[in-house]
């Protein structure tokens, strides 16, 4: 089933200053969702612009990263969508680029590296558009609007599973859990002490390193806590998984403050 009037433009562009803001922007936590799926999906598309007040916790932007885009860039604007493809898939979107969700969602909805797939496209332009940057809602909210019912219905199936490999949520749990073992690595004394951690030498604990990293698992906690209270398809394991986090956070943070 075609949709109506589809006229493929060239993607959305950001410099590179607003990409760094499009994956790091945080969002405020909106008003409930109700009504089912087309209440759900017509009222993500067509949300307001939000205004980022704090950094998403993610992976911090470094040489490396950027030096990623920049390739991944390049390969598209030569054509070499396959290629292409396999980065924004395999290495960015996994680290919350929005960027870089946004053209999986384009390269879907053009054909370009693969079969065109308008629920895939709008699916991942969702999933892009999910903090609430107002290029991305405004490219959802286009899409949306000429999907046919069925069409919206198979998008709605594919954001919930990419909401679960790629999402805010989904992302946080796994870097919390990331720095909480390696935060018991500190604190276990283990051989797989970060250097910045541990002055392997004196055998002595990085006070501003630890802190650091104490710093860093409270504000994940926080934000993955507002991202489950937006998020209209958090569930009991979410809030459990959430809390058993919570839990080991301030087991850990405890034990480390004991031994310093």
């Amino acid at each position: 089933m075609m949709c109506k009037e589809l006229r493929i433009a060239k993607p959305a562009q950001c410099t590179m200053t607003e990409r760094a803001s499009c994956r790091y922007a945080a969002i405020r936590r909106p008003r409930s969702l109700r009504g089912g799926i087309w209440a759900i999906v017509l009222a993500t598309a067509i949300a307001p612009q939000v205004i980022a007040d704090t950094a998403f916790p993610g992976h911090p932007p470094n040489r490396e990263l950027l030096e990623i885009q920049s390739r991944v860039d390049a390969l598209f604007k030569a054509g070499k969508y396959d290629r292409a493809m396999v980065i924004y898939r395999k290495e960015l979107a996994p680290l919350g680029d929005k960027y870089a969700q946004y053209m999986i969602g384009y390269m879907h909805l053009a054909g370009k590296g693969v079969d065109q797939d308008l629920p895939m496209a709008a699916a991942w332009y969702r999933l892009a558009a999910e903090r609430g940057q107002q290029t991305f809602v405004t490219e959802n909210r286009k899409l949306v609007s000429l999907l046919e019912p069925e069409q919206l219905e198979n998008a709605e199936r594919i954001f919930r599973e990419l909401r679960r490999q790629y999402g805010d949520a989904a992302l946080i749990m796994r870097l919390v859990a990331d720095d909480l073992a390696t935060l018991d690595d500190v604190v276990g004394g283990t051989e797989a002490f970060p250097v910045a951690g541990l002055d392997r030498r004196t055998r002595s604990i990085d006070e501003a390193y630890v802190e650091q990293l104490e710093r860093r698992i409270r504000d994940r906690l926080e934000y993955l806590d507002a991202v489950l209270a937006r998020d209209e398809y958090a569930d009991a394991a979410d809030r459990e998984r959430l809390d058993i986090l919570e839990r080991r956070a301030a087991r850990v943070i405890r034990d480390a403050r004991r031994i310093r």
